[in-house]
């Protein structure tokens, strides 16, 4: 099995008013193979969701790189234009979050579509995907209805549509049960255990929840910014 991301010496500071940086990630050596199910485990303040951000190009590292291999073209986050990273991560990784992000003036399908819009894919086509991955998220019923008028538990199954729009090789989570009810969170987490086969996924996602790692192939535990 070959990696999907390799990435070594990451660090990654913060700077506070008056007090100098913080440091969030200290050296982190990392890789995850294609097809795999990694969660992240740690204390709140380990690093957990910058080390995702970075992965996930919504952050740039201090020093340190990250290594890709999509379609087996093998890519370097250091090396890559602002055009590529914005390409790369549009249709190559889908993000689910603890809270949905869903735009509240779009109705569901839309919210679901926009990835793919963005991406300039034809609306027809999109829409079509957009409805299909709804139905098989479990809220085709809800197509055209606003985020407001959904269920916690519907609107992180809209924003896992959402992530999934554009056919995606790499799926990044950062807490995505923790707004959720029980009920809901063994639910989700069915979802995304089936999802992650039928798609083909490589999955990594941060968690405090032992039902998520519970999923996992490999559980890495994260401290004071350092894979443990």
């Amino acid at each position: 099995m070959s990696f999907i991301l390799s990435a070594s010496g990451i660090t990654k500071s913060y700077s506070l008013d008056k007090s100098g940086d913080r440091p969030v990630l200290s050296g982190v050596e990392f890789e995850s193979q294609k097809g795999e199910f990694v969660a992240l485990v740690g204390p709140s303040g380990a690093g957990k969701s910058t080390l995702l951000h970075i992965i996930g190009f919504l952050d740039k590292p201090d020093s340190g790189d990250v290594k890709y291999s999509f379609d087996e073209k093998q890519l370097q986050y250091s090396a890559l234009t602002k055009k590529e990273i914005t390409e790369i991560r549009n249709k190559k990784i889908g993000f689910v979050f603890q809270f949905h992000h869903l735009l509240p003036e779009f109705s569901a399908i839309e919210n679901v579509m926009m990835p793919g819009l963005l991406a300039g894919f034809p609306v027809a086509s999109i829409r079509k995907s957009a409805k299909e991955l709804m139905e098989r998220v479990g809220v085709g019923h809800r197509l055209d209805h606003k985020p407001s008028e959904l269920s916690g538990g519907e609107q992180q199954r809209i924003a896992i549509a959402r992530a999934l729009i554009n056919r995606p090789q790499l799926l990044l989570a950062d807490e995505p049960t923790g707004n959720l009810d029980t009920a809901n969170t063994v639910s989700v987490l069915e979802l995304l255990k089936n999802l992650r086969h039928e798609y083909n996924l490589t999955c990594i996602i941060a968690t405090h929840s032992n039902q998520v790692a519970d999923l996992a192939d490999r559980v890495l535990t994260m401290k004071d910014g350092k894979i443990v």
